[in-house]
């Protein structure tokens, strides 16, 4: 069988295989394709900023990821919190629209839209992903 040469029953059958899965592929393409036109049951909206307000702010440490790097951010409903991470701070935060904004010295006042995950929130900041917050 040097240089891909087969014997031609070897080949036909090599053939029959290859073109019983591309019927079995087209007939699953078939049978999927109506449930990836579909709108997602599941699609991960926005949560109302309330909600997203009142999940943050119970006082307890979020460990919070951004571009990489670890913290500790707490919320507390009167719109204070700390920030731990290289250094600690206090922060603010507040509603402002549909977004919560935080008052950080070091990173100016960045505003977020929140998706719950399993274990945490994700922030976003216009379509991008920006913060990960988690317990």
């Amino acid at each position: 069988m040097a240089f891909g040469f087969q014997p031609p029953d070897m080949h036909r059958q090599a053939v029959r295989r290859l073109v019983l899965s591309l019927q079995m592929s087209s007939r699953l393409a078939a049978l999927l394709a109506p449930i990836a036109n579909a709108t997602p049951i599941v699609a991960q909206e926005f949560l109302p900023v309330e909600q997203a307000a009142k999940l943050l702010s119970d006082g307890r440490p979020w460990a919070a990821v951004k571009d990489g790097r670890n913290a500790r951010l707490t919320f507390a409903p009167d719109g204070t919190g700390s920030f731990e991470g290289p250094v600690t701070m206090p922060i603010s935060w507040s509603v402002n629209g549909q977004e919560i904004c935080m008052e950080l010295r070091f990173a100016g006042t960045p505003c977020l839209r929140f998706r719950k995950i399993a274990g945490g929130l994700l922030g976003y900041s216009g379509k991008a992903e920006d913060l990960r917050l988690a317990r």
